[in-house]
């Protein structure tokens, strides 16, 4: 039985700095691209970022979603995970505790002004 947890966030991209995320230390540091690099202003991007994380049980991993070219657009987050629990969620961040060894999978599925966008996922092997 695999038991998933959802949760939606509202994003005002037009609120939301450019700035660097740091994830758990296991993780590094997520960068963002820059809004003025896109060549096509209105394409939205969206990228999840680690794709991949190997933790040990009881420690929580840090997923972050980025945006370009979204601003004044209405990003809409849903988060889900195939175990853990959330300890806390943000439109443009998940932070998720694993207490069983395993894999789980985080999907962050996104809409941008109410079109769906591709799912984002996140491979999370969690160590004995």
């Amino acid at each position: 039985m695999r038991l998933y947890q959802t949760t939606r966030h509202a994003l005002l991209t037009a609120a939301l700095p450019l700035a660097v995320l740091a994830a758990v230390p296991t993780l590094g540091v997520v960068g963002c691209e820059s809004m003025m690099s896109n060549k096509n202003p209105e394409m939205v991007s969206l990228k999840v970022t680690p794709k991949e994380a190997t933790i040990r049980r009881g420690e929580i991993v840090t997923i972050d979603i980025d945006s370009t070219n979204a601003l004044n657009k209405n990003v809409d987050v849903e988060w889900e995970s195939t175990g853990g629990e959330f300890t806390q969620e943000k439109a443009n961040m998940a932070q998720i505790k694993f207490d069983e060894a395993g894999e789980y999978t985080v999907t962050a599925k996104t809409t941008v002004d109410g079109k769906p966008q591709p799912a984002q996922l996140v491979r999370v092997n969690v160590m004995k």
